[in-house]
């Protein structure tokens, strides 16, 4: 009787041994999951907006809407995009560009302007394509964009304040410069009037 209450026994510590490791094992799965997901939550994430900035300039921006700063970050652009900019002075800058790197932080932009005001005129415009390349505590990231400029949705632009300023300011430097030239003219008118009455 002894012995089969032993075998019993023994029996039951290996049942729940067993139990333990299976467990233990499911624990560590969810740890890893946990610690997966909490990486993922909390990586950094770099996504593109076409931009059109103070009205003369076009470009992308590469803004890291994750939460941490992405490390050593390489923006590709496609060699077809940027040899459809070769009548712009973009072009070279552009390729001159490439292999250098850059840190963006949490909420933070980096932007990067491929053409001015005459870029909408360019016939038949290649879509802006590229690789993003980014890293955070060791991991490598690498996002692919894909923008087609020439069937974008309408962009409007809209005259600041400042800019209403500065324009309103060119106007009054002008027509002061107007009026000093015509001062000049009748100082000028003057002076000749007076010489040649002293002359006679």
């Amino acid at each position: 009787m002894t012995f089969l209450i032993t075998v019993v026994y023994v029996i039951a510590t290996i049942a729940i041994c067993k139990a333990n490791i299976q467990s233990a094992n499911a624990s560590k799965k969810q740890l890893e999951e946990m610690q997966k997901q909490y990486a993922e939550e909390n990586r950094p994430l770099i996504e593109v907006e076409f931009l059109f900035e103070r009205r003369s300039f076009y470009g992308l921006r590469f803004i890291n809407h994750g939460k941490s700063t992405a490390q050593n970050v390489e923006i590709q652009l496609s060699d077809a995009f940027i040899d459809s900019l070769e009548s712009t002075n973009f072009a070279e800058l552009l390729k001159k560009q490439k292999g250098k790197k850059c840190v963006i932080g949490v909420d933070q932009h980096y932007d990067l302007f491929f053409a001015n005001d005459t870029y909408i005129q360019l016939p038949n415009k290649v879509p802006a394509t590229g690789t993003i390349h980014y890293e955070d505590n060791g991991v490598k990231y690498q996002s692919e964009f894909d923008i087609d400029t020439e069937h974008y949705a309408t962009i409007f632009s809209l005259e600041s304040d400042e800019e209403k300023f500065l324009k309103e300011m060119k106007n009054q430097t002008a027509e002061l410069k107007r009026m000093k030239e015509s001062i000049r003219a009748i100082a000028q008118n003057t002076k000749q009037f007076n010489t040649t009455e002293e002359s006679e």
